[in-house]
């Protein structure tokens, strides 16, 4: 099983160092990317905003998502126009288990009604403008109640959850910082500023705390392709049949030639590093079957690993 290794997909290619997760939204050719994403409840012990349960959305003063846009992309970086996308609540939780029919098919988007929408100006620089959007306030104030519930009978009512789906006239993939790993560093932010009292304002900051990027993509069947973001993997079978009993193969190389007519990527050009997983039972294909673990390095149009104590045949 060939893969990108997780340190240079494009979803953290910038830097090995950097350990932010990245989320995909857009659409590009016939690939589409969508994410989920849930916020923190940093309100469910304030004894103190107890009123937020009879509270209405005109004494919101403004409700603004924050999105923080890194420099990748895939698709048309030409054009500040080329990403549009719109908001929706989520009805349910998601898990890793998930895939894009599952969310789509199972009702955990409600696309009943846009929460948030962009649509404007999204110059490609060095350093990236982050998107700033309003956010519905009624969701707001839905959550608010639901909190109050959760608080008081141990409800789980709210799921604090949103999606995001491109537009059709998408022509860009872009790339969005989210939670930073194993820290209390996140990604994307809800800011309310909101009437605490007759003249008092007050500024309640939400952040993300779960993020994940789901795909649809074309199906290919004719050849190996791999791709580490969407998780496009291949398997190569090899028959050993041949080998005699007890021979020990101490080193093997696997060449594979990359077919560049057919790659499409990013502004972060190839990668130039692939991941193999040796599986004994080629059944499956979980990472946690992986018996041992290669890379293949690029050298011009071709792959090469080298497989050290590769199979013991008894």
């Amino acid at each position: 099983m060939i893969r990108r290794p997780p340190r240079s997909t494009p979803s953290n290619s910038s830097a090995a160092s950097d350990v932010y997760k990245r989320q995909h939204i857009g659409k590009y050719q016939d690939y589409e990317a969508v994410t989920l994403m849930r916020f923190f409840e940093p309100i469910k012990d304030y004894d103190s905003l107890d009123f937020l349960k009879d509270y209405t959305s005109d004494k919101i003063v403004s409700c603004k998502l924050t999105l923080f846009t890194q420099k990748y992309a895939l698709g048309d970086t030409t054009n500040p126009s080329a990403l549009s996308f719109k908001v929706y609540k989520t009805h349910s939780y998601w898990s890793n288990l998930s895939n894009w029919d599952s969310i789509f098919d199972n009702g955990v988007i409600d696309q009943s009604k846009i929460i948030a929408e962009f649509n404007g100006q999204l110059a490609q620089k060095d350093t990236m403008d982050n998107i700033i959007i309003d956010f519905d306030k009624d969701l707001v104030i839905e959550w608010f109640n639901e909190w109050y519930i959760n608080k008081t009978e141990d409800s789980t009512l709210a799921t604090w959850g949103i999606a995001f789906i491109p537009d059709e006239n998408s022509s860009i993939i872009r790339t969005f910082k989210g939670a930073k790993v194993n820290t209390e560093q996140t990604g994307s932010k809800l800011e309310i500023i909101f009437q605490k009292e007759e003249d008092n304002i007050d500024t309640l900051t939400i952040t993300s705390a779960v993020e994940k990027s789901f795909y649809k993509y074309p199906e290919i069947n004719e050849e190996l392709s791999i791709q580490g973001s969407i998780e496009t993997r291949g398997i190569l079978k090899f028959d050993v049949s041949m080998i005699p009993p007890l021979a020990s193969i101490h080193t093997a190389q696997l060449q594979l030639t990359l077919n560049r007519d057919k790659c499409i990527y990013g502004n972060f050009n190839l990668d130039s590093t692939l991941s193999g997983g040796l599986l004994l039972d080629s059944s499956e294909i979980s990472a946690f079957d992986f018996k041992r673990y290669y890379y293949a390095e690029k050298d011009l149009n071709t792959f090469y690993t080298t497989f050290v104590y590769l199979i013991y045949k008894k």
